[in-house]
């Protein structure tokens, strides 16, 4: 564990020298910290360096763009790894949004409606993340249907995406 962290140290150093502290490759090297140091659990820093990923990959390629959507990704499932659902919730939510261009819904209970065009796996998983985190708030307070209402829509729009987007593969 030590010495990957070293690494990474260095790494980091190098990359803040040759590419700079707002370069989605300092970011990467952040991203890589933050998971290095829960692995080992040292969770510490892992927010800090995971708040610090999605600040930058929103500079460098905004709000709408597939690494955004990856660094939110990334808090989901930091937040879902401890347990704190509804955090995990939020940032998978979020991260549907940096994923498909026409959602701008913050609302927990609003799910996207995506193009053809935005079929993709990193959908399919972005939303039966969603689903998996309000299924486990669910069962945190199992008076709240809604809730579970709420993930078993979603898993089904993963579903529906699938099924899709295999289609549309087996064609091409």
């Amino acid at each position: 564990y030590q010495q990957s962290l070293e690494y990474i140290n260095k790494s980091i150093q190098h990359d803040l020298i040759w590419a700079g502290p707002e370069s989605d490759i300092t970011a990467g090297r952040y991203l890589s910290k933050a998971f290095t140091l829960f692995d080992n659990q040292k969770p510490d820093s892992v927010s800090y360096f995971l708040i610090r990923t999605l600040e930058i990959r929103k500079r460098v390629f905004g709000d709408k763009n597939s690494f955004t959507y990856g660094a939110k990704r990334s808090l989901g499932e930091y937040f879902s790894m401890i347990e704190q659902y509804d955090s995990a919730a939020f940032y998978y939510h979020h991260g549907l949004m940096s994923l498909i261009k026409g959602f701008n819904n913050s609302n927990l209970f609003a799910n996207p409606r995506p193009t053809e065009i935005e079929l993709n796996p990193d959908l399919v998983a972005g939303l039966v993340f969603k689903a998996s985190a309000i299924e486990n708030l669910f069962k945190r307070d199992t008076s709240r249907i809604d809730l579970l209402d709420l993930s078993l829509k979603t898993y089904l729009l993963a579903d529906s995406v699938f099924s899709i987007y295999h289609k549309g593969m087996l064609h091409d």
